[in-house]
């Protein structure tokens, strides 16, 4: 019985453990449709994650990852923000 579980703990400790980091692809996509400049750098960002990912680089895919993800939230809130003011001043002044 412990050789089973010192065999399983072996072959445990052989597997490597890939991480998962998230691309944020569909939020890229989405992001260059609320404005494009910072869209499209998101959307680079996202391609460059999968790349990294595919190559085994897993600590320049996190980097990309986080560094996507800012992106995203830039071009999302910034062309919130344009489209409020140009919403509020068509139809308020």
């Amino acid at each position: 019985m412990s050789t089973k579980n010192e065999e399983q703990n072996e072959d445990q400790s052989e597997s490597v453990v890939i991480p998962h980091i998230q691309d944020h692809h569909c939020l890229a996509i989405l992001a260059f449709c609320f404005f494009f400049p910072l869209g499209y750098l998101a959307y680079r960002s996202s391609c460059k994650t999968r790349t990294y990912i595919e190559q085994k680089e897993y600590e320049k895919a996190k980097a990309t990852s986080r560094c996507t993800f800012a992106f995203v939230l830039s071009s999302i809130a910034g062309g919130s923000i344009i489209f409020f003011c140009l919403f509020s001043r068509l139809f308020f002044m």
